[in-house]
């Protein structure tokens, strides 16, 4: 058992005998059953006690294979969280990471989502007649917690602590959105769709990476994208059950654009966090998957938004590991898989004035302080640019010659030598009114 490797970070010794430590902010390899390490698997397979489990997470994650059994359950070395749905489900449908319970209510489904240390609950209504339905005025899921103490937080959410009083699983308060921004009619002319972006049929077959879709916004059942309306939802805990309760004005609104999504998630404590912040006042919390940073609008016939926004990212990273070494250079990556052009456009990293947490919002983001670096790329359009610009890291690091402003090295050495808890850095387009940034 190497003690050097954990869920999100790893060291590794180099010949000229100093060390290399590898930080994630989110985890990236867990643990199988006979203790060696393995990337993080979040597919669903059915097994044979009938339960569906997500291959290999940080907190071993178990849905119920239909019936009246816990419909969620989490377990992290001993400890346990069950949660479960007020009726019997039905047999879910599997396909990659998500269990699909089909008609939990008339004309309502449940989609489960595996993630790396947790997962994700939404409830599509489909019609306007099913969001009448009383049982889902007030959403009440039954909360077993083995070697957990369960109770609410001053957001909205919920944490699960063990008996030393430290935080195991958490969840932010749930949410939920309409359809409002998906319908066809709101894409100008001439624009694709967000999820669209595909190298045309008459270029040539790009010889490196494909052309990842551009995810500009989340999928519509992800979360909340430009145009639909939406609400947080302050859940309410007691010592056996949950409650959320959706907004009656979006659930049974005349304006309201079905399917609507209700979404209260449940995740692992891991070391590090990040999330994503919009100006129009959505966030994404430990978000999984991609997130832009810049404007969010149009730019040259592929459509961003219809309601132009901006959005940051923000990584924060636990530093014990590097207290009292002696940091010789910093490296910080970040993989960009699409932009909307195949010229350069320019990025900054920043460090912050302070945390981030589920509960900050664009009104309370930190704010930038420091220039960590900046670089000038465009990766991830590939054989659409001559040459083909394929998807690739952007690596900050010093560029003590020609850049004296840029400090990532100092600062790290800097927070080593005083022991400073944690860093959290911010991801910005340096002109953040350029939409092909």
């Amino acid at each position: 058992m190497d003690a050097r490797t954990t869920e999100s970070s790893q060291v590794f010794a180099n010949p000229d005998g100093t060390f290399t430590q590898e930080m994630n902010a989110a985890p990236v390899r867990a643990r199988k059953d006979g203790g060696t390490w393995a990337p993080i698997d979040t597919a669903l397979v059915r097994d044979t006690d009938g339960f569906v489990r997500a291959k290999n997470t940080t907190a071993t994650l178990s849905f119920s294979g239909g019936g009246d059994d816990a419909l969620v359950t989490l377990e992290d070395k001993g400890r346990e969280l069950r949660l479960g749905w007020p009726t019997a489900v039905p047999e879910p449908q599997v396909d990659g990471s998500t269990a699909t319970y089909a008609g939990v209510l008339p004309d309502v489904d449940l989609k489960l989502t595996a993630l790396d240390s947790g997962y994700t609950s939404v409830l599509v209504v489909k019609t306007a007649e099913a969001a009448k339905n009383p049982a889902l005025a007030t959403i009440r899921m039954s909360v077993l917690g083995r070697g957990l103490d369960v109770a609410p937080t001053a957001d909205g959410g919920f944490v699960a602590r063990d008996g030393d009083g430290s935080p195991v699983f958490e969840s932010p308060a749930g949410r939920m959105w309409d359809s409002a921004g998906d319908t066809a009619d709101n894409a100008p002319a001439g624009a694709t769709t967000q999820l669209a972006r595909v190298t045309p049929a008459t270029e040539p077959k790009a010889t490196a990476a494909p052309l990842p879709e551009a995810e500009g916004e989340p999928a519509p059942s992800q979360g909340p994208g430009s145009g639909d309306s939406a609400a947080e939802l302050p859940l309410k805990v007691t010592a056996t059950a949950l409650e959320i309760t959706p907004d009656p004005a979006l659930l049974r609104g005349e304006d309201t654009v079905f399917p609507l999504y209700i979404d209260p998630p449940t995740k692992g404590i891991t070391l590090g966090d990040w999330t994503a912040l919009a100006s129009n006042g959505t966030k994404y919390w430990e978000f999984d998957g991609d997130k832009g940073v810049g404007r969010c609008s149009n730019y040259a016939g592929y459509l961003c938004s219809n309601s132009p926004y901006t959005q940051r990212m923000y990584f924060e990273y636990p530093l014990s590991s590097i207290h009292g070494k002696k940091i010789l250079d910093a490296t910080l990556e970040v993989y960009q898989v699409w932009t909307f052009t195949c010229d350069a456009h320019w990025y900054d990293l920043s460090q912050v004035t302070k945390g981030i947490s589920s509960s900050t919002t664009w009104s309370s983001r930190p704010t930038a302080d420091d220039l960590m670096g900046d670089r000038n790329v465009a990766y991830g359009r590939g054989s659409l640019c001559s040459p083909s610009q394929p998807a690739n890291w952007v690596r900050f690091s010093d560029n003590v010659g020609e850049e004296t402003n840029e400090n990532l090295t100092p600062t790290l050495a800097s927070a080593a030598a005083n022991k400073e808890p944690q860093i959290t850095f911010s991801l910005t387009a340096h002109d953040e009114s350029d939409a092909a940034a």
